[in-house]
């Protein structure tokens, strides 16, 4: 009895120490609580904003790799519809001899049969009887055969032109010239710059034009009958070369 006596005055003296404990704990069990569900519910967030992206992003890329397939696939249709028009025009525009012969032949005959008989009778003391008898038979016969030879040529357009000349050589730096010639700088980067480089630029020129209009002549020659094939002469060439103080210069 006494115990118990004792252990319920040390409750009503401890029982707001025991209330006191009691709160905390339900308070960090409801904070406990809350931080879990809060945590719980950022994570689904984070996991559901996740799955969005993810899905807008496989999306995207689906769009884009369909894109790309019609862009290829329209673009592969229009290759090859330009090819078969080339094709086809090539076809028509090919050297095509079409050769009709037409004979005619007509045959005339012609019979003329002439009888001519003549009877003269004198009754006094003589009879006298002539009877003549002549047939003419003429047969002609007329062939004619005539033919007729139509041939219609039909050529194709003519080869594209070659591409333009390439553009040509960049002058070499005046260091060069400098290093060289320091004396005569200017007079000297002149002359080789006329000299030199101009000089081969105009023939460079001069020779690939001529080239290329000897290619159009063969080709417009080979229509006809008659071809005429012409060598056409070297390219230039540097036969000289002029050298002064340090400076060589190709004449």
């Amino acid at each position: 009895m006494l115990l118990l006596l004792l252990l319920l005055l040390l409750l009503l003296l401890l029982r707001r120490r025991l209330l006191r404990l009691l709160r905390r704990r339900r308070r960090r069990r409801r904070r406990r609580r809350r931080r879990r569900r809060r945590g719980r519910r950022r994570r689904r967030r984070r996991r559901r904003r996740r799955r969005r992206r993810r899905r807008r992003r496989r999306r995207r890329r689906r769009r884009r790799r369909r894109r790309r397939r019609r862009r290829r696939r329209r673009r592969r249709r229009r290759r090859l519809r330009r090819l078969r028009r080339r094709l086809r025009r090539r076809r028509r525009l090919r050297t095509t001899t079409t050769t009709t012969t037409t004979t005619t032949t007509t045959t005339t005959t012609t019979t003329t049969t002439t009888t001519t008989t003549t009877t003269t009778t004198t009754t006094t003391t003589t009879t006298t009887t002539t009877t003549t008898t002549t047939t003419t038979t003429t047969t002609t016969t007329t062939t004619t055969t005539t033919t007729t030879t139509t041939t219609t040529t039909t050529t194709a357009h003519p080869p594209p032109p070659p591409p333009p000349p390439p553009p040509p050589p960049p002058p070499p730096p005046p260091h060069y010239f400098y290093y060289y010639c320091h004396f005569y700088y200017y007079f000297y980067f002149y002359f080789y710059y006329y000299n030199y480089y101009y000089f081969y630029y105009y023939y460079y020129y001069y020779y690939y034009y001529y080239y290329y209009y000897y290619y159009y002549y063969y080709y417009y020659s080979t229509t006809t009958t008659t071809t005429t094939t012409t060598t056409p002469p070297p390219p230039f060439t540097v036969t000289k070369t002029y050298s002064h103080n340090g400076c060589y210069y190709n004449l």
